[in-house]
C-alpha cells in the first residue's frame, strides 16, 4: 500500500509529533512524505521525501497567505500522485478555508486521512469568523476521513457536527517514551510551563496568593509561565517570556506535578503538556475541560481536575499511592505506544483503503 503525506502549513511546533506518525505510518506501508527542505529533525531510510513544499512563518500566516501556500503544497501533492501509484492520502496541519479547494484539486479519487488537531475548536469561536469557518467545514466534512487523537473528540464529531462513526478514526497521540524521567529530586511541587496557559487563571491565583498566602504557608514551590502576568513571592513564581530547552528539562526532572491550565475555548484537542508530564512519569493538575474530564475518568491516579484551593489540590496529588500512578502510566503509555498505533492506522487503512477499491 502507497501513502502519501504533507501538511497543508508546517507549523514548527507539530515537528515532534509529525517526525513520531511519519515513522509509525512507514511501518505500515510505502510512504512518500511532502515536506520543505531540512524541515523534520530525522528522517526514516524507508520513507521517500520530496521538498517542493514550502512553510509558512507563523509571522506572515495571514488567512490569505495559509489559504495560497494551502494551494501550493497541494499543487506539488498532485504531481506526486500524477507521477506515482498512491493510494490514499494523509493530511496533517490544515485550515477550514483552503480544504474544499484542496479536495477538488486532489480530483476526489483517492480517500484524504485529515488528522485533526485544534480545527475542530475553531468550529465554536464566536462571530462572523466561526459561522464562515462552519459553512466550509459542512463542504467537506463527508469527504474526508478524520483522524482524532482520542475517543472524546470522536464523540462530539458523531452527536454535535452529526458526521457518521464510518467517517472518523482514532489514531493515539504518540509519547516520547525514551524521555523517562531522570530520577531528579522534588524540588518544584507543582510547575506549569505551557505557553498556552490561561492568564486569567494565572492572574486570579496570584492575586488570590497575595490576599491569603496559601501557597507560601503550605511551602509549596510552585513555578508557572504566563504572557502577561509576572509574580515572585519566593513559592509562587510566574515568569514571562521563552524557557531553554535545559531549563525546561531540568523543571520537569525535579517536579511533582504540572498544572494544565486550559484557555476558555480550549475544548476538543488533546495537549502537547500533558503527555510531557505523563512521559516524565509525573501526574497534572487541570482546569475543567473535557479533555481533562476524560483523562479523569480512565486515569484518576495521574490526572486531577483543580479544587477551589491549589495548595490542596497539590495536596491531594502528593498523598496519592505512587504504585497506583505507575499502573495508570503504564497503561496510558500502552494506549498510546508506537505498536498500538501502528495496528490502528494498519486496521484503518485497510478499511477505508484496500475495502474501497
Amino acid at each position: 500500500m502507497n501513502i502519501l503525506y504533507y501538511d497543508l502549513t508546517y507549523p514548527i511546533g507539530h515537528k515532534y509529533y509529525e517526525e513520531k506518525m511519519i515513522e509509525n505510518i512507514s511501518k505500515v506501508c510505502n510512504l512518500t512524505v511532502l515536506c520543505p527542505f531540512n524541515w523534520y529533525r530525522k528522517t526514516e531510510k524507508t520513507v521517500s521525501y520530496r521538498y517542493n513544499a514550502k512553510e509558512l512563518p507563523y509571522d506572515k500566516a495571514s488567512t490569505r497567505r495559509i489559504f495560497f501556500n494551502a494551494i501550493h503544497n497541494t499543487i506539488e501533492a498532485k504531481n506526486i500522485l500524477c507521477k506515482n501509484e498512491i493510494d490514499g492520502i494523509v493530511i496533517g496541519k490544515h485550515d477550514l478555508f483552503s480544504m474544499p479547494f484542496v479536495l477538488k484539486l486532489l480530483g476526489g479519487h483517492k480517500p484524504v486521512f485529515l488528522i485533526q488537531h485544534n480545527e475542530i475548536d475553531q468550529l465554536n469561536i464566536g462571530g462572523k469568523k466561526g459561522k464562515i469557518k462552519r459553512v466550509f467545514f459542512n463542504l467537506f466534512k463527508d469527504k474526508v476521513t478524520h483522524c482524532v487523537l482520542e475517543d472524546f473528540i470522536k464523540d462530539y464529531l458523531i452527536r454535535q457536527e452529526g458526521i457518521s462513526c464510518q467517517k472518523i478514526c482514532c489514531w493515539p497521540h504518540p509519547i516520547e517514551r525514551e524521555i523517562e524521567r531522570l530520577g531528579g529530586g522534588n524540588e518544584f511541587d507543582c510547575i506549569g510551563l505551557s505557553s498556552s496557559n490561561n492568564d486569567r487563571f494565572i492572574s486570579d491565583l496570584c492575586n488570590d496568593e497575595m490576599k491569603s498566602g496559601m501557597i507560601k504557608e503550605s511551602g509549596y514551590h510552585v513555578v508557572l509561565r504566563s504572557k502577561k502576568v509576572k509574580y515572585d513571592n519566593g513559592f509562587l513564581k510566574v515568569y514571562t517570556g521563552w524557557i531553554k530547552d535545559e531549563d525546561y528539562k531540568n523543571y520537569f526532572n525535579n517536579a511533582r506535578s504540572v498544572l494544565i491550565a486550559f484557555k476558555e475555548g480550549y475544548r476538543y484537542r488533546v495537549s502537547a503538556s500533558i503527555f510531557d508530564a505523563f512521559s516524565h512519569q509525573i501526574p497534572v493538575l487541570c482546569t475543567d475541560m473535557p479533555l481533562a474530564q476524560y483523562y479523569k475518568e480512565r486515569y484518576p491516579g495521574i490526572c486531577f481536575l483543580i479544587n477551589e484551593n491549589l495548595s490542596i489540590s497539590i495536596k491531594n496529588i502528593i498523598e496519592t499511592d505512587r504504585n497506583d500512578m505507575k499502573k495508570e502510566f503504564e497503561s496510558f503509555w500502552k494506549h498510546h505506544s508506537d505498536s498500538t498505533i501502528q495496528e490502528t492506522i494498519a486496521r484503518d487503512f485497510d478499511i477505508h483503503i484496500k475495502h474501497r477499491k
